[in-house]
């Protein structure tokens, strides 16, 4: 659930519209420009995003959406990771409950490969930790129409304060991450192919075209990178089409 939703300029809240649309939040303001830069902050919270199972914590979420018009010169998140509770905590009975007075815990920083994080979206993307707490997700050049993804596993514990499903899930993720994982590395292989044989075929169109003044030149495949999925948000693994682009993060 997403609440909480504020869009400022300069320190100013403007006035938004929120909506819900297909099942996905959407807001709306307005404002007058031309010929202008205009910087807008946009915050929010939500609820319940990581779904917390018997043996890990996952947070599967679209930080972009697939609903931009404009290419993005430099898409950047960074996802500060919470720390793992000491002690057990009464969890929640139901799923995502209203809390008004949030229990408070001890907690101990994550440790170098506690976390385990992959990002979904172009083959430009990259993720890495800054640090065992830190994740860094980065694209540059992002086309419109195209999301950026972050899947990251945790201990359970990291997220006490969640429902539990008693299920365990954590190795069905990572053979799920290792699949698409797969699937992307087969894919850069095959554009790798692809763009090499048609720089050949243009060569070879040059050279028998000879001192022709026109000269017809071979386009290179077009890629378009994970525009299959729809929506936004976090949500359990019920796709049918692969991914093809995914990118495991790195340990620093």
């Amino acid at each position: 659930r997403i609440q909480a939703f504020t869009v400022t300029e300069g320190g100013r809240e403007l006035n938004v519209v929120p909506s819900v649309e297909n099942g996905g939040f959407k807001a709306q303001w307005f404002f007058d420009a031309r010929d202008e830069r205009r910087t807008f902050t946009i915050g929010y919270e939500v609820n319940c995003a990581v779904d917390v199972y018997g043996d890990a914590a996952h947070l599967l979420w679209q930080f972009v959406g697939k609903g931009w018009t404009e290419r993005t010169d430099l898409a950047r998140v960074t996802v500060h990771l919470p720390e793992v509770a000491k002690k057990p905590v009464d969890r929640p009975k139901t799923v995502c409950p209203e809390i008004h007075d949030e229990p408070k815990y001890a907690g101990r920083p994550l440790t170098r490969g506690e976390a385990r994080v992959w990002g979904h979206g172009p083959f430009s993307g990259t993720v890495r930790f800054l640090d065992p707490q830190t994740v860094r997700f980065e694209v540059r050049d992002l086309p419109p129409a195209t999301f950026i993804e972050g899947s990251i596993l945790l201990p359970a514990d990291a997220v006490p304060l969640g429902y539990q499903h008693q299920t365990p899930l954590r190795a069905a993720i990572l053979e799920e991450e290792q699949r698409l994982a797969d699937e992307t590395n087969a894919l850069r292989r095959r554009h790798r192919f692809e763009t090499g044989l048609t720089s050949v075929l243009y060569w070879l169109a040059l050279v028998a075209v000879g001192s022709r003044s026109h000269p017809r030149t071979a386009t290179p495949p077009s890629w378009p990178c994970c525009g299959r999925r729809t929506g936004s948000g976090s949500r359990r693994r019920t796709r049918t089409a692969p991914s093809c682009c995914s990118w495991p993060g790195r340990e620093r």
